[in-house]
């Protein structure tokens, strides 16, 4: 093979040099030259082409002579072409798409190109002209475009006068397609209508056509193209000046397009009104400027309707290109979900099918067909998919089976509480109980297959007490170290008293002990809590909404200066300290705030349980004094109360009951809703309804029961008082003002 190769490259030195000292004309050249014959006899013609016998075998004869290698300075195109057999038969021939091209590479970046070589070239120089445009009278413009840019003798050919009903022709074989308009002639509309590259930039695909300009531009290269009105100023400053009128009604008739809800221009449009504008100004025919813009918007306008056909075209065409290759992607998509399931991934298809990932995923968004070699080239990446998808779906069948039996035990662990009478004296939330891992044979170690029944949960029920009992002390403690920190010599009897109050710091409310234990803050969402530890990969407390009680006292403070508040409240009352609510309720005391009153406003009252948040709300400014008031001031002190603040913070949310109704009909409401049901089932009058027809949900704070403080001008002071308090606090502004 090495003399073999040693022996062509000799040969072609030595060809070379005889064509180089003899007359004849290069080999490379020759084909060139019979298109410039043909193009002098038959360029304006369809009927052949007339070529000189002689010519013609001689041009053959050279080619045919060259034709077993390419004549170049390239030493990997001396190359012999590889033998396409096998040792041994039919060693020295070759078959199929190997064999060796007559052409020679005009371009020397094609040298290295090995196989059939310049066959659209072959076609021009050699076919007669009528058999070409015949061929080329079934494409459409497209088709003929990107023909006319293969290479030069081609374009030579298309761009001839004598070939434009070739473009004509091809426009007719387009459907619906309208003939170019007057400015624009075959070429150039086919260019401006089929081309697919930007025509500033030469990006490719380009579909933004805009057709009040003619041009075809990317949507980053408009702004490079067209100009916006301060930008066309800049260009004309002394005219915009001197005659803005004329100037802004030119800019209004120029081509442009809006971006970004403003519009932008074709600087060569406006530059050649503008040129028009000043040639008009010096002919003076008798006609003034205002008729001359007059026809120029006219024109104007003209342009822009009949724009409106190629817009509605193109827009329609690129419509149905994309619902064609939509229908074909998901045809594609079908047969690869089609595949899937026959391979025996019939459930994770119809979880991928759901997935826009999957449709989106770059081997099957594709318009191309999906053939056997395709399949098994895109097998391997697809399978892979589909193994994630089980994975996902195993993991999401584990997560329902477990959430559902937690939901069974949470329904179970309510019902144990209610039956047990557990509600008043404070019991552990669930996520305490999931916590506590009693369940965690029938809720985890329970096989995924086998379905749990409420009696799987009896025997952990048995344990339910002595966990109860276990908890309450355990947090009993931790609630009395937050009160040790004020009070030192405090112990578990006085948790249980009124005047030892805990703030949340979620909602703002005061809580007392045991209630304590069932607020809804402190068993509500932790941010960061970690998941149980039996399955990271599913958090019990994130599915059910319930989590441990006040995790690491994140939430729940004591209120050191309430309590003391609390205190003086019930001295003022004559109450003991183990007073109740019950009977703080019943005696229903009026405090006055001496320290916030006004002598343009009254004097300030409050129920006693505003009187702890009216400590908390204005403790930093000024010390002021509570006192009781006399029951004929109670009395009208009443009647000039608002009503419970949540009668009005709650007039649109669910936090009322109706008594009239059975236990099994009643629902939560808002005010507003019960009201109107009051009145159309039960025929009860806004003015009739009590606090007999309703009662409160469990979802509204103890404070906002009671009435908001109020303001109240007196005729006559009242100075019966049994107590005085020092506390800071502050005015209060932008309360309601009653005048007795």
């Amino acid at each position: 093979m090495k003399r073999s190769s040693a022996r062509l490259k000799e040969k072609a030195k030595a060809s070379t040099g005889d064509q180089q000292d003899s007359s004849s004309p290069n080999v490379s050249s020759l084909p060139r030259k019979r298109v410039k014959v043909s193009e002098s006899t038959g360029a304006d013609t369809c009927d052949g082409r007339e070529t000189d016998e002689d010519d013609e075998e001689e041009t053959t004869g050279a080619v045919a002579e060259d034709s077993a290698y390419d004549i170049g300075d390239d030493e990997e195109a001396l190359k012999p072409q590889k033998q396409s057999g096998g040792k041994g038969k039919g060693k020295g021939k070759r078959k199929g798409k190997g064999r060796a091209s007559g052409l020679v590479a005009a371009d020397p970046n094609f040298k290295k190109v090995r196989g059939r070589l310049g066959l659209l070239h072959k076609v021009a120089t050699e076919m007669p002209l009528d058999v070409i445009f015949e061929i080329f009278m079934h494409l459409e413009p497209i088709d003929i475009l990107r023909l006319s840019r293969t290479s030069k003798d081609l374009r030579k050919l298309l761009t001839s006068k004598s070939s434009e009903y070739i473009w004509r022709t091809a426009r007719l074989n387009v459907e619906a397609l309208p003939p170019p308009p007057s400015y624009l002639n075959e070429i150039q509309y086919a260019n401006l209508m089929f081309d697919t590259y930007c025509h500033s930039c030469g990006h490719h695909p380009c579909d933004n056509v805009l057709w009040d300009c003619r041009v075809r531009c990317c949507r980053k290269c408009i702004t490079h193209v067209l100009y916006s009105s301060s930008e066309i100023e800049e260009q004309y400053p002394v005219s915009f000046r001197s005659h803005e009128y004329e100037m802004r009604s030119i800019l209004a008739c120029t081509p442009g397009t809006y971006i970004n809800r403003g519009r932008w221009y074709l600087l060569s449009a406006f530059t050649q009104k503008y040129n028009e504008l000043k040639d008009f100004q010096g002919q003076k025919d008798g006609r003034t400027v205002q008729e001359w813009l007059v026809t120029v918007r006219a024109e104007d306008r003209q342009r822009r309707d009949a724009n409106i056909i190629y817009e509605k075209w193109f827009r329609d065409r690129r419509n149905d290109r994309y619902d064609d290759l939509q229908e074909r992607r998901n045809q594609r998509k079908k047969d690869i979900e089609d595949r899937l399931t026959s391979l025996g991934w019939g459930p994770e298809v119809q979880c991928l099918t759901t997935r826009w990932s999957f449709s989106q995923h770059k081997l099957v968004k594709q318009a191309a067909k999906l053939t056997e070699g395709a399949w098994n080239k895109i097998a391997p990446e697809i399978i892979k998919l589909a193994e994630e998808e089980r994975i996902r779906r195993l993991q999401d069948e584990r997560k329902t089976i477990l959430q559902d039996r937690h939901t069974i035990l949470q329904t179970l662990y309510d019902a144990h509480i209610a039956s047990k009478g557990l509600t008043e004296v404070g019991y552990p939330p669930f996520g305490d109980v999931m916590e506590s891992a009693i369940f965690d044979p029938v809720l985890w170690d329970t096989p995924l297959d086998v379905t749990v029944t409420e009696e799987a949960f009896s025997e952990g029920f048995k344990e339910i007490p002595g966990f109860i009992t276990e908890w309450k002390t355990k947090k009993t403690r931790e609630l009395l170290k937050l009160v040790q920190i004020f009070e030192p010599t405090a112990t578990t009897n006085d948790l249980g008293l009124m005047t030892t109050l805990f703030f949340c710091q979620r909602c703002n409310e005061f809580v007392w002990y045991p209630q304590v234990f069932n607020h809804k803050c402190l068993s509500a969402v932790f941010p960061g809590i970690a998941p149980l530890s039996r399955d990271p990969t599913f958090n019990a407390y994130d599915h059910l909404r319930q989590y441990p009680w006040n995790n690491s006292l994140q939430r729940l403070k004591f209120a050191d200066l309430e309590s003391k508040t609390m205190k003086t409240i019930l001295q003022l009352c004559n109450l003991p300290p183990d007073a109740t609510f019950t009977t703080l309720d019943e005696f229903n005391p009026r405090l006055e705030c001496l320290s916030c009153g006004s002598l343009v406003q009254g004097r300030l009252f409050m129920p006693w349980l505003r009187a702890l948040h009216h400590v908390r709300v204005y403790n930093a400014v000024q010390c002021h004094e509570y006192i009781t008031v006399s029951d004929a001031i109670k009395q009208k002190v009443i009647e000039a109360e608002p009503g419970p603040s949540a009668l009005r913070r709650y007039g649109y949310e669910p936090a009322f009951f109706c008594n009239d109704c059975p236990a099994e009909e009643q629902s939560s409401m808002s005010y507003t809703t019960l009201t109107g049901h009051l009145e159309s089932k039960h025929g009860i009058a806004n003015d009739q309804i009590t606090t007999e027809h309703w009662s409160w949900s469990d979802n509204v704070p103890r404070c906002c029961k009671v009435s908001d403080i109020v303001f109240v001008k007196l005729e006559e002071e009242d100075n019966v008082t049994s107590g005085t308090v020092g506390m800071d606090a502050a005015t209060s502004d932008g309360n309601r003002v009653v005048a007795l």
